[in-house]
């Protein structure tokens, strides 16, 4: 039932989506994590939101990332970066939903006909090439761009335990970004394509950080750790990295519930992903500022110049909404806890970091079916909102060096309307207006 609250969120939404089609345009859309998440999010608000009515607008950017031959627009095979793995989740959905383009003789291929002449052997990770023809369908060109994603992780390099390297630029060390770039991608791919090895081989890196990266006084998670112990901010016993930062937290987060959508129910590892994912999110409700937010460095409350950053705390109320969705809880008080975490991170939210372009906050106004097809077509006159108080970037070692500590996270520009805040921020609201069963009517 639509309330002022729910009405609230469908305007928030669709003028988030507005706001996210006008600054990420086919003629300006890159390849990167960024946009994968972005494009991801709008997926999902047109999908359980907004009646399919943006799948044009996505598949159009998507379109234009991937080239006529099926090579994917600005990706580099050879940094075995696993950034450049998050927007694949994005080609699974649209390879399983196209038909395939007209031809007069042509066929539905799936990536398990292998075609003649066209072999590749990495073991589980063995992978099927399409025909190299002159002029493949759209779904050939999606198939060819997830075999080159499914190529990279069959060669990524690996720490001792198992763990993927974060870019070939930084050996032996894993982030907790990494999980969610890689991980939602990978389990689909092997549901979709009976990998059971490497539904395995996900859930085992996933142990693999909660045994060596946890926080044992918060229940969360370092940023991340050099196995090595070469790395200058990587501690000499454990090999974690100083402090705990939200945003890495809130990749974590989405990670492991996004996975969850794939990892099969009688799967041996699945009870220990579930557990890791509540202990995480009992842990953030115990962190929440009384804003309904979460602070940039999760570990040092009292640090002076620490604040309240939005990204994280839209992933964060992302990760509790869903997860209450798809009934994670140990019971109806941890059920009661997380709901109103999430209710009031997404509160805090719209109204601290949320800004309208109008003078004044608009009137709530109920979004239309004619209102969307304008959004989708960029006709739109829709109030547009900015998102504010979003890191910018936050990473480890690199040139200039990034140390890890609290002046480090804390001086990093804080920016508006950045996709690793637009995206999550957008997801949060999709969860919350699902979880009222609210679509646009």
């Amino acid at each position: 039932m639509l309330t002022d609250t729910t009405t609230m969120y469908l305007q928030t939404l669709a003028s988030a989506a507005a706001t996210s089609l006008a600054k990420c345009t086919p003629d300006l859309v890159k390849w990167n994590y960024e946009t994968g998440v972005l494009l991801f999010s709008l997926s999902e608000a047109s999908k359980q939101v907004f009646c399919g009515l943006l799948d044009g607008s996505v598949r159009e950017r998507l379109s234009a990332l991937i080239l006529p031959d099926g090579e994917i627009r600005g990706y580099s095979f050879e940094e075995f970066n696993l950034d450049q793995i998050n927007a694949g989740k994005l080609l699974l959905r649209e390879w399983e939903t196209s038909r395939t383009e007209e031809k007069a003789n042509d066929q539905e291929k799936g990536l398990k006909a292998r075609a003649p002449g066209c072999q590749s052997n990495h073991g589980f990770w063995a992978t099927q090439c399409v025909n190299h023809s002159d002029s493949l369908s759209y779904r050939e060109r999606l198939e060819k761009a997830i075999q080159t994603l499914v190529e990279q992780l069959s060669g990524q390099p690996r720490t001792a335990a198992g763990s993927y390297w974060h870019k070939k630029i930084y050996p032996y060390q894993v982030w907790l970004d990494g999980l969610y770039m890689f991980g939602p991608f990978q389990a689909h791919y092997g549901v979709l394509f009976d990998r059971a090895d490497m539904i395995d081989d996900l859930c085992q890196q996933f142990l693999a950080v909660r045994d060596k990266l946890k926080h044992k006084e918060t229940g969360l998670y370092f940023h991340a750790m050099d196995d090595s112990r070469a790395s200058r901010w990587a501690d000499p016993q454990t090999g974690c990295s100083p402090h705990v930062w939200a945003r890495a937290v809130g990749w974590l987060a989405m990670a492991l519930v996004d996975a969850l959508d794939w990892i099969p129910v009688a799967h041996s590892k699945r009870p220990y992903i579930e557990e890791m994912l509540v202990d995480l999110l009992d842990a953030l409700v115990r962190a929440q500022c009384s804003s309904g937010l979460w602070l940039q460095v999760m570990d040092a409350p009292e640090a002076e110049g620490n604040y309240e950053e939005t990204s994280a705390s839209a992933m964060f109320a992302y990760a509790l909404y869903k997860s209450l969705r798809k009934d994670l809880t140990a019971d109806g008080n941890s059920a009661k806890r997380w709901k109103n975490t999430a209710d009031s991170a997404l509160a805090g939210l719209i109204t601290k970091k949320v800004r309208w372009e109008c003078a004044s906050e608009p009137s709530i106004q109920l979004p239309t079916r004619e209102s969307m097809v304008e959004l989708s077509t960029g006709q739109s006159t829709m109030p547009r909102l900015h998102l504010d108080g979003i890191c910018s970037v936050a990473g480890l070692g690199g040139s200039p060096y990034r140390d890890g500590s609290i002046d480090y996270y804390v001086g990093e520009p804080i920016v508006s309307d950045d996709f690793k805040g637009l995206g999550p921020f957008m997801l949060a609201l999709t969860e919350a207006l699902r979880s009222n069963q609210i679509i646009l009517s």
